[in-house]
């Protein structure tokens, strides 16, 4: 009986039209660029809350690893407040081309989606610049025995590479995005 009923479900569903199966890839992007801005929030509050707290903590090293805190938590603060305030109104537009215009949504997407791939050079290179910058001031503060530039060094490093992290997994999803943007028949 459980089978028959599986069965006549799976027969009687109807394939999705290529319209609908990029809509779903449209929102599978967009849903997964929801949930880093949940990352990018949360990551944010505990940085400015933990700067808050080292700054309090009194000594030199505390002190110089609040700095980056501060400064990569208002980023990720400032990422996250963009992809809340932003990204409902792209997928309302998105799902309204996608049924009036889908020629015009291949063409749009394509062309901001190879602008938004390019800015992951950017980012990464940035990134990466920051770590090895932060790695290079936490050597120095070592050696200098400062103990604020290790501070600095060590928490920029790692915030970079948290930063580094994410963006790999959203270039990752983009590249999936992107690939089915480009496979879009209509």
């Amino acid at each position: 009986m459980t089978l028959a009923l599986v069965l006549s479900l799976t027969i009687s569903q109807s394939p999705l039209t290529p319209v609908e199966a990029m809509r779903g890839s449209m929102h599978a992007y967009f849903s997964g660029e929801s949930a880093e801005g949940w990352a990018f929030g949360g990551l944010g509050l505990i940085s400015l809350g933990s700067a808050t707290g080292l700054v309090l903590g009194g000594s030199d090293l505390t002190r110089g690893m609040s700095v980056p805190l501060f400064a990569v938590g208002i980023i990720q603060l400032g990422l996250a407040i963009g992809l809340f305030l932003r990204t409902p109104g792209q997928v309302a537009g998105f799902d309204a081309q996608l049924t009036s215009a889908p020629a015009e949504y291949k063409t749009g997407e394509t062309t901001r989606m190879e602008r938004v791939m390019r800015g992951f050079a950017v980012y990464k290179a940035a990134e990466v610049g920051l770590f090895f910058g932060g790695v290079a001031l936490s050597g120095v503060g070592g050696i200098s025995k400062s103990d604020f530039a290790l501070g600095a060094g060590l928490t920029l490093a790692a915030e970079a590479l948290v930063m580094l992290i994410l963006d790999f997994y959203a270039e990752g999803r983009g590249r999936v995005y992107q690939a089915a943007i480009s496979g879009f028949a209509f």
